[in-house]
């Protein structure tokens, strides 16, 4: 990744006053994470679709994608897909992100596909300014952005990757993250005062019509001490 784009996203970051509103959600495993994460989808698109007639969801790939699997299921009935408007966080040029949605739960909903906002395997540059342009085109009611679903990641370098402003302009974030191996990410995120663009999660702090959810297993919620003062919303979730 650029200095520059790294310097530009820190700059963004200092001056931007962003509301430190988190919530963070701990569950006993990755199937109920899944389940939350979906149920948290749903939510979203009924208020999106009752208020304005659209909703507008970017999700990331991984484990992530996977876990919305159940949308093809309960989230098919209760999700009127030909108003959905699909994008994704980041994006690789072959466009993988993209194809597990698909084979996940896209070809299973029946959103149109010309509402499915992708990638071409072509020179990051265009592609990123084609992909501003998907988005700044979208009618008035579509172009809000309700809801954005995270991974506790650090960027790929070959990555089309949404902007931090664009992610604090949601009306949603859901960070998802499971398994062990998440849990020092996940904690640098949260408690590292000095989290920088690098850990994209760590950064996202949205509007003030906006809200934060960090949603863990025992696995990656494992090294964050919620006793901590600055972690007031820290909940764990009954698994009953």
């Amino acid at each position: 990744m650029p200095d520059s784009w790294l310097a530009a996203a820190a700059a963004d970051i200092e001056e931007m006053d962003y509301d430190l509103d988190l919530v963070i959600e701990v569950y006993d495993d990755a199937e109920e994470v899944a389940e939350a994460l979906c149920e948290a989808v749903m939510v979203s698109a009924d208020i999106a679709l009752s208020k304005r007639g659209a909703f507008t969801l970017a999700i990331p790939g991984g484990s992530v994608a996977k876990a919305l699997g159940d949308l093809a299921n309960s989230g098919k009935a209760d999700i009127d897909w030909e108003k959905v408007y699909l994008f994704f966080v980041n994006e690789r040029l072959e466009g993988k992100n993209y194809k597990l949605a698909k084979e996940v739960f896209l070809d299973k909903v029946g959103i149109p596909e010309s509402q499915v906002f992708t990638v071409s395997d072509t020179d990051p540059d265009t592609e990123a300014a084609k992909y501003e342009e998907s988005l700044l085109s979208l009618p008035e009611e579509e172009a809000e952005a309700d809801g954005c679903i995270l991974a506790v990641n650090r960027p790929d370098k070959k990555s089309i990757t949404f902007s931090l402003p664009l992610l604090n302009a949601a009306e949603q974030v859901v960070v998802a993250a499971t398994g062990a191996g998440k849990a020092e990410m996940v904690q640098t995120a949260l408690e590292d005062p000095n989290v920088g663009i690098e850990l994209p999660a760590g950064c996202v702090r949205c509007n003030e019509k906006g809200t934060v959810v960090w949603m863990l297993d025992q696995g990656s919620s494992g090294k964050l001490e919620p006793d901590d003062d600055d972690f007031s919303d820290y909940t764990e979730e009954d698994s009953g």
